[in-house]
């Protein structure tokens, strides 16, 4: 009986760490507890795994002792050793990720009309790093989405209510509006003034500007930038969710009707893809896991959405996982073709109005020399340049911006402020030199009195 009680007690070192575990999972719990959701949902569930695997030991003991077989509890007491350790893992995880998130919400994204404050010198970086006219909001928004590893409350999808709009939500801490045509206005065009370059931009959600506040996309840069120097007015019909043939129909329907001087088309790699079809991911090395059971893991643990990103990039770092990309790079289901086919309609259409050739270029928020997106861009600039369109060439861009990326965060993969401004920094001087806007070119006293109301 003693020799059998000795081999059942756990040992003085097991002793010891069990009890470290125990009070640093709790010392976490409670710092967690206090600041970040979930971490007490998954303590409990480390408490209650613990008490099965006891219990279950303690039953099989007790069903053993009656046929008179004695059996230590020793295997029981290191699995539950084993679910404190994971425990700590999970609950550090969760702590830390929750940690990243406090710093966006320590340093919120700048909404319209709100107050003006010091830059950090988070902020200065990142201007003096880029060399652009980036504005102090642009800036501290992009600056206070450094490092978040997962999404905070704060950034997801609200639907709001605002008037004249077929439907608005915030996302990212930006309000996003959506007319009946799809567009980013409330209001209807205005009618074309005399003495007022009308420049209408189209494209797909990347002109929209979806994830970044209106008054920080290339398409509100522009409108900024040349208005210093000509009276000019830009109209943004870029339109979320559209190829390459929707935005045909866009500029068939609308440049008749807004009676544009020139058109500038903001090309996307997806513009590619046939109408109607999405960037489509999560193809192959799908974790054999039930929807519900990822859906409730999604909802209640940081760390689990963290892996779930890392796998995926990891298969397609790899290799393993397929996405349009491949696709439009192996021509699948003829994709530069009806690309190609498309923007000939356009250019063609434009100019049989008597307009000058459409000013194009292609955006790309995610630039590495060499790589998937670099070689789709060539392939869709070769194309433009066959149409007769008059292309922004992006390889210096690339070559400069090599490996840096322009996405808003990791949920939102369109092009963030800085992103934008490179954009219009891009788009500007070729806009300036086009000779059609000369004439509208301001006296000096009016270009004074523009640049002093900016």
């Amino acid at each position: 009986m003693e020799i059998t009680a000795v081999k059942d007690a756990p040992r003085p070192a097991m002793q010891a760490v069990q009890l470290g575990l125990a009070l640093a999972t709790t010392a976490a719990a409670l710092l967690g507890s206090a600041y970040f959701e979930n971490v007490v949902f998954w303590v409990l569930c480390t408490v209650a795994s613990v008490a099965a695997v006891l219990s279950l030991g303690l039953a099989a003991r007790c069903i053993l002792a009656i046929g008179g077989t004695r059996m230590s509890l020793l295997r029981f007491q290191q699995a539950a050793l084993a679910v404190f350790g994971l425990a700590l893992v999970v609950v550090g995880t969760e702590v830390y990720l929750g940690w990243r998130e406090r710093r966006a919400t320590h340093a919120p994204i700048v909404r319209a009309g709100a107050q003006q404050r010091s830059n950090t010198s988070r902020e200065l970086a990142l201007v003096e790093r880029y060399d652009l006219p980036l504005s102090p909001e642009a800036a501290a928004n992009v600056a206070s989405r450094d490092g978040v590893l997962t999404m905070p409350k704060e950034w997801e999808r609200q639907d709001v209510r605002v008037n004249r709009t077929k439907r608005s939500y915030v996302w990212h801490g930006a309000l996003h509006v959506w007319n009946q045509d799809n567009f980013r206005r409330s209001a209807p065009f205005p009618p074309k003034k005399e003495g007022l370059f009308r420049l209408m931009v189209i494209g797909d959600s990347m002109t929209y500007g979806q994830g970044v506040d209106e008054r920080f996309i290339y398409v509100t840069r522009l409108q900024e930038l040349l208005g210093k120097e000509f009276n000019i007015e830009v109209l943004n019909l870029g339109a979320c969710g559209y190829q390459s043939e929707d935005i045909l129909e866009v500029l068939q329907t609308f440049l008749p009707q807004l009676e544009p001087d020139l058109v500038f088309y903001g090309v996307v790699h997806n513009d590619f893809l046939p109408a109607g079809q999405g960037q489509y991911t999560g193809r192959g090395f799908e974790v054999p896991i039930p929807d519900a059971w990822q859906a409730y893991l999604m909802s209640h643990a940081r760390f689990a959405r963290f892996l779930t990103d890392a796998y995926d990039a990891g298969l397609r770092s790899a290799g393993l996982r397929k996405d349009f990309f491949d696709d439009i790079l192996e021509d699948f289901d003829g994709y530069q073709q009806r690309f190609g086919r498309d923007v000939v309609a356009m250019n063609a259409f434009v100019t049989g109005r008597g307009l000058p050739p459409i000013i194009t270029m292609v955006l790309d928020q995610v630039p590495v020399y060499g790589g998937r997106g670099y070689q789709i861009t060539k392939v869709a600039e070769e194309k433009l340049r066959n149409a007769g369109m008059d292309v922004i060439a992006l390889e210096d861009y690339y070559r400069r911006y090599d490996g840096e990326y322009f996405r808003v965060s990791l949920w939102e993969g369109h092009a963030d402020e800085v992103g934008h401004a490179i954009f219009a920094s891009m788009i500007v001087p070729r806009l300036q030199s086009s000779p059609a806007l000369q004439p509208y070119r301001k006296q000096p006293a009016d270009a004074g009195l523009s640049a002093h109301a900016h």
